[in-house]
């Protein structure tokens, strides 16, 4: 009731949040529904510490060059997460972990595209990591039919996306959580009169019609 035309709602309350966005419970059922493929064709491999342990060890062994996530089972603003490499996450499965805590792991898709990000604080052009914000509903699913809300929008990291020695740790480079990015001097607030594909936070279509660009694929495709 107090919301205003413009808002919109991300986050449930708390108590709902636990139910609706946890990740442990998110995994689970990936790897309950695939239990062959356990969801790597359309999901990064993820694992719950300790009752995936040997899952884990397994796949680890198979695959060695690899970063990882750790993550709150619960949260968001991109609180409580680290980034590990395969030693750290070794230490880390090493553990022993009472059976009412959940750790959740997710491999960290680190070859990815950046966007070309003029910083006008730094004065220099960069090139960034970036996630977007998308609204959709699904109406139907025998057809599939998923309608995509077009006030959709991107957010930027704002240092140079490195994997690097120490870099690789940073996570200003690694998150490009609103909400983590805003604390950071270099974040640029979007402009009202000024163009709004040079902001740290820009529109769904701005961004799409960059990648476009890009990789010479037409924007609705």
């Amino acid at each position: 009731s107090k919301l205003k035309e413009s808002q919109t709602v991300n986050t449930f309350p708390t108590n709902v949040r636990r139910l609706t966005n946890n990740k442990a419970n998110l995994c689970r059922a990936i790897h309950f529904s695939f239990p062959e493929s356990r969801g790597f064709h359309f999901h990064l491999p993820c694992f719950v510490l300790s009752e995936h342990e040997k899952l884990i060890r397994t796949y680890l062994s198979r695959s060695k060059d690899t970063y990882w996530l750790h993550k709150p089972e619960v949260g968001s603003g991109g609180k409580g997460i680290s980034l590990l490499y395969l030693t750290d996450l070794t230490k880390l499965i090493d553990q022993k972990f009472p059976t009412s805590s959940d750790v959740y792991i997710q491999q960290y898709l680190h070859d990815t595209l950046l966007l070309p990000y003029f910083s006008r604080k730094r004065g220099a052009s960069i090139s960034v990591k970036f996630d977007a914000r998308v609204y959709f509903a699904v109406t139907s699913l025998y057809p599939l039919r998923v309608w995509v809300h077009n006030k959709g929008f991107v957010r930027l990291a704002t240092k140079e996306f490195s994997m690097e020695n120490d870099a690789k740790y940073d996570l200003q480079r690694h998150i490009a959580n609103l909400h983590y990015q805003t604390q950071f001097l270099e974040y640029e607030y979007p402009d009202p009169l000024g163009d709004a594909c040079n902001s740290s936070c820009r529109t769904l279509k701005c961004v799409v019609d960059q990648i476009s660009i890009r990789t010479g694929k037409e924007s609705q495709h």
